[in-house]
């Protein structure tokens, strides 16, 4: 893949998802001015969770995996660190949505996910550790929790905003990147919000890139799911355009 059809993969993927996350769509009737998303009944949103997050399971289901596991799906990616309805004949396991991707050969082999161990031995795991000095782009999953905590999220980066007052993006002590995310509110009762586009600070410290408390762990580069790809959508610039046309 050539630097400008990897280009075209980063527009084409944040476009994917700021669509699934409803870009700057009122988040419902008459909401305040700023709160923009989509709900956990609108239909886009109900498509990319497979219909998982029914009302009756509201404060116990989290979302947040379905939009990293459903721009690999849609990218083409069947390997067995996929978890979707239709994966591998095995269906979607619960509280598997993100560890698949960074799970380990031994861990995923004890938990009974023999196709998936054998695929990390031999290709390794699909999410890497920020290398140091890396900078989010457009495309990237990024996977965040505290150290020590039970609070994992993960979600899809678009584009970096700014550099903070830094002129070097690899040194800037903060960064803004827009993140696109399911899972927004959190397992609550209510119905808004369950998805929205972020723009979220990072913060560049010596062991890592932090937001606020939870530190970004790991990452799935773009690049990794499109070497993964058993077909690529079409993304030519009118694909894109008509994206980015469905959600202001």
């Amino acid at each position: 893949m050539t630097p400008e059809d990897l280009t075209t993969a980063r527009q084409y993927v944040r476009a994917y998802a700021r669509w699934r996350c409803g870009g700057a769509l009122p988040l419902y009737n008459g909401c305040p001015p700023g709160q923009t998303g989509r709900g956990k009944l609108d239909p886009v949103y109900v498509e990319e969770t497979q219909g998982r997050d029914q009302k009756a399971f509201w404060d116990r289901y989290s979302s947040c995996g379905d939009l990293s596991q459903g721009v690999a799906a849609h990218l083409g990616v069947r390997k067995p660190y996929m978890n979707r309805a239709d994966a591998h004949g095995k269906g979607w396991n619960p509280g598997r949505n993100l560890v698949h991707f960074y799970d380990g050969e031994i861990s995923a082999r004890g938990q009974g996910f023999h196709l998936l161990a054998d695929y990390i031995r031999e290709h390794g795991r699909p999410a890497i550790v920020p290398p140091a000095g890396y900078v989010p782009k457009a495309g990237d999953l990024g996977f965040i929790w505290s150290p020590g905590q039970n609070n994992a999220h993960t979600f899809v980066f678009g584009h970096l905003l700014a550099f903070g007052n830094a002129s070097v993006p690899e040194t800037a002590p903060a960064l803004i990147a827009e993140t696109f995310n399911y899972g927004a509110g959190g397992m609550t009762r209510t119905e808004y919000p369950g998805a929205h586009c972020v723009e979220s600070k990072i913060e560049r410290r010596a062991n890592g890139l932090w937001f606020g408390t939870r530190k970004l762990q790991f990452i799935v580069p773009l690049e990794r799911l499109l070497a993964d790809s058993e077909g690529l959508p079409a993304m030519s610039g009118e694909v894109i355009d008509e994206m980015e046309a469905r959600v202001p």
